[in-house]
């Protein structure tokens, strides 16, 4: 009967092992999740305030081209006219772009890839240890 205790012992002080070494890879596949998850954002932060500052400076150029458009054309067809076709050409133009960016952001791609790759390897092993 002692054997038989020593075994099932043995036997719990595995599966205490197991839990144990469970929960630490649970705890660091967490760890990997925030890194991950960090650094995306980090780089989506700064690329998003790069194109910002563009945008905005880009914004500038384009009002000065427009007003250069309204007066040249305004000579042509009247000032109001002018305002009316470079302002309809701006509005589609721009409504183009939103639609191609919205489509973009829909294709990007946030979750932790590496994090599910080894929450997947994780589950693997302990079926395998169970």
């Amino acid at each position: 009967m002692s054997a038989v205790r020593n075994e099932e012992r043995s036997l719990g002080d595995l599966f205490s092992d197991l839990s144990g070494e469970a929960s630490r890879l649970v705890h660091q596949e967490i760890q990997l999740a925030k890194i991950e998850m960090t650094e995306k954002a980090s780089n989506v932060a700064k690329a998003g305030s790069v194109a910002v500052a563009g945008g905005l400076t880009m914004w500038l150029g384009v009002q000065g081209l427009l007003a250069a458009a309204i007066i040249g054309l305004g000579y042509v067809i009247g000032y109001g006219w002018s305002a009316l076709a470079v302002g309809g050409f701006v509005l589609i133009a721009g409504a183009i772009m939103t639609s191609a960016g919205i489509g973009r952001l829909k294709r990007v791609h946030l979750a932790p890839d590496q994090t599910v790759a080894q929450i997947k390897e994780t589950r693997q092993w302990l079926k395998r240890e169970m």
